[in-house]
């Protein structure tokens, strides 16, 4: 417990800092090392960073993804789309004789999933820039997903009796999930009104629908735990217990962030027809 308590307020220093400079590349550039590192982890877990050549163009792709947000355009889009699609194929063409398609299909996936996912924080900064609400909603995004994980956690240490997904995540429990789901609801509103609590103290009031966040909250929170279960899938089946140990306590990037993965896409589109603000 202590080896989390001290790498989340690590963790948090450093989100501190990343969302201070949010307007500027630095997220762009945060967000892509995230991704790298955790499409690395994964790839590397199930045996897919071999050839190398295939591992490292999934890796690059990762880490290019978040900045194409940045206006790339249909154009640049479509022109990155084709590179990436063009040198994987490559790669199997030249490696056919070690590399399956579906391990090639495997990579191709992860490496995409995972930076287009992670890439939605440095959407919310984009599509609210002229409102300058977008670092409100990569908090609460955070927030959705990493107070489930918590709630998770301590209510499955102590409720937990009942198996959720025995076959995927032994650990799991339904107390804990129910716990999760619970500490969600509470976690995002209660956000919700310190911001605009510190909003109005700022000479900055703003208005929110604490209505659209409420029926956000618990829809955030299955999500969260959806990407949790689909992360103990790929491990479960790759025969690892963590991605990685970069973050003591945690693991990886990726056991860290399985569950923004879900959350981050879904609070957009929400958001979208749905603004909290």
């Amino acid at each position: 417990m202590k080896q989390r308590l001290i790498s989340a307020a690590v963790a948090l220093l450093v989100l501190a800092a990343v969302l201070f400079l949010a307007d500027t590349i630095v997220l762009n550039t945060a967000i892509a090392l995230l991704s790298a590192a955790a499409v690395y982890e994964v790839l590397r877990a199930a045996g897919c960073m071999k050839p190398r050549a295939m591992g490292l163009l999934c890796v690059a792709a990762a880490f290019g993804i978040p900045f194409l947000s940045c206006g790339a355009g249909e154009i640049g889009l479509t022109a990155a789309a084709f590179a990436y699609s063009f040198g994987m194929m490559i790669i199997l063409l030249v490696c056919f004789d070690t590399l399956r398609v579906e391990k090639l299909g495997f990579a191709f996936f992860v490496s995409i999933m995972v930076p287009v996912a992670m890439s939605v924080i440095v959407c919310f900064r984009d599509k609210y820039a002229d409102q300058g609400t977008g670092v409100f909603y990569i908090l609460l995004l955070f927030v959705g997903a990493f107070m489930t994980d918590t709630g998770a956690y301590i209510g499955g240490r102590l409720f937990g009796k009942r198996k959720l997904a025995p076959k995927i995540s032994p650990n799991k429990t339904i107390g804990g999930a129910v716990s999760g789901i619970v500490t969600c609801l509470i976690s995002m509103p209660l956000y919700c009104l310190i911001y605009s609590l510190i909003s109005a103290g700022a000479g900055a009031p703003v208005t929110v629908d604490y209505l659209r966040v409420m029926i956000i909250s618990p829809v955030a929170a299955l999500m969260a735990i959806a990407g949790d279960l689909s992360a103990s899938l790929i491990k479960r089946q790759c025969g690892v217990k963590d991605f990685g140990s970069i973050m003591p306590g945690h693991g990886g990037v990726m056991d860290r962030f399985d569950s923004v993965l879900f959350v981050a896409p879904t609070l957009l589109i929400y958001t979208h027809f749905l603004p909290l603000i």
